[in-house]
């Protein structure tokens, strides 16, 4: 791997601060939360944008587990560590909890997020063993089961 390209970082504090920033660069900014599939794709050249918005430290609702209903809501920002170690997936989702386990390194696991894992699903699901979480959750999705703004909700029948 090479070394990274030159870009602007930012870093916004809240979601209205990263919802102008993505105005003002419309369409050159990437967005880095777990950084587990952008790093290595900014490295090799498959991705060279203007701007990188570091979205780590925005806790607003985007990293979470919380029960909704007979739903549970899980924040983009949420970890697959997280995922793994919550009682309430565990008990309610206990395909997603066991796939979250097995999934690659725990270096993968504590820093990768659900959001941008989803976000890279139909190819990563394919064709990476690894992904069995990620089948797991589009299965739920696909099943007409949601997937709702900056978060995705999976009911608990």
């Amino acid at each position: 791997m090479s070394l990274l390209p030159e870009f602007e970082y930012k870093r916004p504090e809240t979601l209205g601060e990263l919802l102008v920033i993505l105005e003002d660069y419309k369409g050159k900014a990437i967005l880095l939360a777990g950084g587990t599939d952008l790093i290595p794709r900014l490295k090799l050249g498959l991705k060279q944008p203007a701007l990188v918005v570091d979205i780590k430290g925005l806790a607003e609702d985007l990293h979470s587990i919380a029960p909704d209903g007979k739903r549970v809501k899980i924040g983009s920002l949420t970890t697959i560590d997280e995922i793994a170690r919550s009682t309430l997936i565990g008990n309610n989702f206990p395909g997603l909890h066991k796939a979250a386990l097995s999934t690659a390194s725990e270096i993968i696991q504590y820093g990768g997020t659900i959001g941008g894992n989803l976000s890279i699903i139909p190819l990563s699901a394919l064709l990476f063993p690894s992904m069995k979480w990620a089948r797991e959750v589009w299965s739920s999705v696909r099943a007409g089961r949601g997937l709702e703004g900056t978060n995705f909700r999976l009911s608990m029948n």
